[in-house]
């Protein structure tokens, strides 16, 4: 019955959010001011050409399984996401779809309130309206958050594996796939076993969702990277 009912007030809130929609900035901008945060906290942009495949995937795998058919909102998702969370007792899936994300990043500081809810999610349907998918995926890899000194992919690849997005294996991708979720709790630089716990889960969900395959799998798993020596 909760999870019924949490979906209901998903489904309601999403026309009034779109209410909303007068209120909001303008979604053009949103790309040329991800770059200037990025650039100001010592970051580089990565056009997503540049970034690894096995990346791309870990993250969609991770954070929004269903990216590339959703329009900003992805109504399957959140119930799935409820019906976990329910079932486990505790938070262990977020209903947030990657454009979501960026719109929260793009709004300024968090505020718990419903009208603050319902802005993000007419944002997101906003900026999938003036952005293809990959270019939504380029700005969500160069402003998310990996951990300290590390804010976009470029400069978590650089922090943790000295090395450009370029160059990382499918082994680092998964790891580093991991890390959005709860940079805190999931530091590679102090709390390395549960960053393996983590990136099992990625590499298990990569596999459930067909962008590896079992032996694939077993290699990431296997393959040590520079936080191991």
């Amino acid at each position: 019955m909760v999870r019924w009912l949490l979906l209901a007030v998903f489904l309601a809130g999403v026309p009034l959010g779109m209410l909303l929609l007068h209120e909001l900035p303008p979604a053009g901008p949103v790309r040329a001011e991800l770059m200037a945060q990025a650039r100001a906290r010592g970051g580089e942009w990565v056009p997503l050409t540049n970034v690894p495949r096995a990346l791309r995937e870990a993250i969609i795998a991770t954070e929004d399984a269903r990216f590339y058919e959703h329009h900003g909102l992805d109504l399957i998702g959140f119930a799935r996401a409820v019906l976990a969370n329910i079932e486990a007792g505790r938070p262990m899936q977020g209903g947030s779809t990657i454009t979501q994300q960026l719109a929260k990043r793009y709004l300024g500081r968090e505020e718990p309130t419903l009208r603050r809810k319902l802005l993000v999610l007419a944002m997101a349907v906003k900026l999938e309206q003036a952005y293809s998918k990959d270019e939504l995926l380029e700005m969500y890899l160069n402003s998310v958050y990996f951990g300290p000194y590390a804010y976009g992919i470029g400069a978590a690849a650089r922090v943790y594996f000295h090395k450009p997005a370029s160059a990382l294996n499918l082994t680092e991708a998964t790891l580093l796939a991991g890390l959005p979720q709860a940079p805190a709790l999931y530091d590679p630089l102090h709390r390395l076993d549960r960053v393996k716990a983590r990136q099992d889960a990625v590499i298990s969900a990569m596999t459930r969702q067909g962008y590896l395959t079992p032996e694939e799998a077993r290699q990431a798993r296997a393959t040590p990277t520079a936080l191991d020596r």
